[in-house]
């Protein structure tokens, strides 16, 4: 945006120029003309440029509107299981081969919720393990 000020600048700039170099008696009204043009565009360029910025801007921080939604339970599914099984079994696993080891339960207990084992699961799989 402001290149473009210079340019225009520039270029009225030198159209006063030559204006004024070649017809001296038309130099003032040239002048008025040019510098009134410049104005003009200088200001519509700056509310253009505000409008845009301002739209920006409230799009950016849309207000939140409350939405009245419908609670449903949400139902377990299968597929979850599945994933808890195969967590438990592979906790089964390493808890065997870590007893035979000669490794005690607490100490594995307590490695694995360090591990972020859900406590729940590592107890599960304790006692299903034995």
């Amino acid at each position: 945006m402001i290149f473009e000020f210079i340019i225009i600048f520039i270029l009225l700039f030198i159209i006063l120029g030559l204006v004024y170099q070649f017809m001296y008696d038309i130099y003032m009204g040239v002048f008025i003309v040019c510098t009134t043009f410049y104005f003009c565009y200088v200001v519509v360029k700056v509310v253009f440029y505000m409008r845009r910025k301002k739209k920006t801007r409230e799009t950016q921080i849309a207000p939140i509107t409350k939405t009245n939604s419908v609670k449903t339970e949400i139902k377990e599914t299968p597929k979850i299981e599945k994933k808890e099984d195969k967590n438990l079994e592979t906790l089964k696993v390493f808890i065997q081969k870590n007893v035979k080891q000669g490794f005690q339960t607490s100490v594995i207990k307590e490695a694995l919720t360090k591990q972020g084992w859900p406590k729940e699961l590592v107890e599960q799989a304790l006692k299903e393990s034995k």
